[in-house]
């Protein structure tokens, strides 16, 4: 299992890939258009997947992220469906809201 944090968010989680007889190679594309106030500093980037390599399973991974920013005039409708803030789980259990929050979007992650 693996999971990929800007700023301290997880943008991304995802497992490895099934091997196959032609060789293994995947991709991902997602929309990161709500993470916008996340991305408008530099931030610390951490890509993390979990491997094994020992006599058995003898894959190395290697792993490439490229974000591609796109330059547009931002409509009302744009701009109403980009959130202004981008909170996270503080402490891993809790979170507070601003008192004047008028709507509330979660991404949740599970992994068994």
């Amino acid at each position: 299992l693996g999971h990929l944090h800007i700023g301290g968010v997880e943008v991304f989680r995802t497992s490895t890939p099934q091997p196959s007889p032609d060789g293994i190679a995947w991709s991902v594309e997602k929309d990161v258009t709500r993470y916008s106030d996340t991305l408008r500093a530099a931030q610390p980037v951490e890509m993390l997947i979990g491997n094994v390599v020992d006599d058995t399973y003898t894959g190395v991974l290697d792993v490439k992220v490229t974000l591609t920013f796109y330059a547009g005039r931002p409509t009302a409708k744009a701009a109403a469906t980009v959130p202004d803030r981008v909170l996270t789980l503080q402490d891993g259990n809790t979170l507070t809201t601003p008192r004047n929050s008028e709507r509330v979007v979660a991404e949740v992650y599970a992994t068994g």
